[in-house]
């Protein structure tokens, strides 16, 4: 799932409908947007307020939603983000 999570306003449903859609030994893999973290967070309410314009709200809590359902959860974070990787195994 690639930048299409965050627009998504039932995005928890949505993970799970993801892990059902999955094969037992299934892997999912999210790419989507992220606050800036570091230096780089005086930038957040500019990001947010583009991203608002196309319906995109940085949501920092899918890896722990995730871990509610799947056996095995990894989140990478770029330095400075904007961004965010998790990986989540059935």
């Amino acid at each position: 799932c690639t930048y299409g999570l965050s627009l998504i306003s039932e995005w928890p449903l949505a993970l799970l409908a993801m892990k059902k859609a999955l094969k037992e030994d299934g892997t999912l893999v999210i790419l989507d947007f992220y606050p800036f973290r570091g230096a780089m967070r005086i930038f957040n309410p500019f990001l947010n307020l583009w991203m608002r314009q196309f319906g995109v709200k940085l949501n920092t809590s899918v890896a722990s939603e995730l871990q509610k359902n799947f056996r095995f959860v990894d989140e990478i974070i770029p330095k400075s983000g904007y961004n965010f990787i998790v990986k989540a195994q059935n």
